[in-house]
């Protein structure tokens, strides 16, 4: 958030020369300095943080939630998100599209030699990843191991920046960094 508080300034000289302003939704500073200058702005998630049937992303009541409440955009926010995987609510309103994922055209990736081995055979891995989340990576781990325990599928766990796998997993559970999804 200190970040965040440095870069108003700039923020706000760059908002009031844009025609649009598009931010994170957690970003609150770009969603900020758009409001005063204002800027239209657009919210893009990777994930809806909206409130839908009675419930918000946070837990709480969304009108207390500033967070979320000062980074949405009445002209348009993006939920870069499969509508198959979650539909858009009514709730949601008219600004709010979900979109579909977005994909970025990454070069050739080469799996390191033991994971190459481990993802051949008849049926593909189960690929598991929490991208960005944080938490007790040992007390995750072992919920994940117990939740996939009795699939008989070999799965993929990908560390993420909460460092998951560090802790003995069976035979057919393997950790490795960020792979491209495709």
């Amino acid at each position: 958030m200190e970040e965040q508080k440095a870069s108003i300034e700039g923020l706000v000289e760059l908002s009031g020369a844009a025609d649009v302003v598009i931010h994170h939704l957690v970003f609150v500073a770009a969603a900020a300095a758009a409001h005063a200058t204002k800027t239209r702005n657009v919210s893009v998630q990777f994930a809806p943080a909206h409130k839908a049937r009675g419930y918000g992303p946070t837990g709480r009541n969304m009108r207390a939630d500033v967070l979320f409440s000062a980074s949405h955009s009445a002209l348009l926010d993006l939920i870069a998100v499969s509508p198959c995987v979650i539909p858009k609510e009514s709730a949601w309103g008219e600004a709010t599209h979900v979109c579909g994922y977005w994909f970025l055209e990454e070069p050739e990736f080469v799996p390191p030699k033991n994971l190459e081995a481990f993802v051949l055979g008849a049926e593909p891995p189960i690929v598991l990843g929490f991208g960005s989340m944080m938490g007790s990576a040992n007390s995750i781990t072992t919920k994940i191991v117990e939740a996939v325990d009795g699939l008989r599928r070999r799965i993929v766990l990908m560390s993420g920046w909460a460092g998951l796998g560090k802790i003995p997993l069976p035979d057919n559970v393997r950790v490795t960094e960020f792979v491209p999804h495709g």
